[in-house]
């Protein structure tokens, strides 16, 4: 089976950005446009770290 499971949160499909995007966003309190931006405020920092760990590993790609 694949899913995502990141801090009690589990995705089913994989094959879609936009979900893991929204998952990231949902746990740790940030909006897509955050992580989109140039901030180097610690917690959308440490979100869009973990955002790019998840689609490297699950899409096999890590663009924004």
């Amino acid at each position: 089976m694949n899913y995502i499971a990141y801090a009690g949160t589990y995705i089913q499909s994989i094959n879609k950005k936009e979900e893991i995007f929204n998952a990231v966003c949902n746990e740790l309190n940030t909006t897509i446009e955050q992580l989109k931006s140039r901030t180097r405020k610690r917690e959308v920092c440490d979100a869009r770290h973990i955002l790019l760990y998840l689609l490297r590993k699950h899409l096999k790609r890590a663009s924004l």
